[in-house]
């Protein structure tokens, strides 16, 4: 019997698959197919444009062409790797960013999922600019976990290893900049009314 659900890829069971895409292109093309939403995803939730997540995300998928092979599986799992591309490629960014952007509309659309009613929408996208505004507030490490947890729906123990932070330290982390988050949030919503 065929399994029919969808599995969110792991960062663990893709080194064999990484080592056949240097000669297969059907097995680039599945990584390429698993990666490039979660990897999208997370960069557009690091930079906050549409139009630079998509450039970003393009140039990754480039530099992961030309480094597989130096990949090793015994090094790191591949999902672990990939994102580790992907973080380095964020980083250079905000590097050789001088000014910073404001956060376009089309980063809103892309993250709200669903056609709301118009004043769902509009509350919707009051919230979630505050909670941008709250995030600029954060500093760039924990912008990157709470970007690798909530983004890319990683686990703490996947986010450890990418990082080579401790488990529970990412956990603390976590906890400490959601209370941050929060109380930056209720601060907003004081001064708006």
């Amino acid at each position: 019997m065929i399994n029919t659900t969808q599995k969110e890829p792991s960062l663990h069971d893709d080194s064999e698959l990484a080592t056949r895409a240097l000669a297969e292109p059907a097995a680039f093309a599945t990584l390429f197919d698993r990666y490039f939403p979660l990897i999208h995803k997370y960069v557009l939730y690091r930079v906050g444009d549409v139009n630079t997540a998509d450039d970003l995300t393009s140039e990754v998928f480039e530099a992961l062409m030309t480094a597989l092979p130096r990949y090793k599986p015994d090094k790191a799992p591949f999902g672990a790797w990939l994102f580790g591309i992907a973080r380095h490629a964020v980083n250079d960014h905000h590097r050789n960013q001088k000014n910073k952007r404001e956060v376009h509309s089309e980063v809103m659309d892309q993250l709200i999922a669903n056609d709301p009613l118009p004043e769902e929408a509009s509350l919707s996208l009051e919230a979630d600019h505050r909670l941008l505004t709250a995030l600029k507030q954060l500093t760039n490490r924990e912008k990157d976990i709470i970007a690798l947890k909530f983004a890319a729906n990683l686990t703490n123990r996947q986010i450890a290893k990418l990082t080579t932070l401790g488990e529970s330290n990412v956990g603390v982390i976590l906890y400490r900049s959601m209370q941050q988050l929060r109380q930056l949030l209720n601060e907003m919503e004081k001064n708006d009314e």
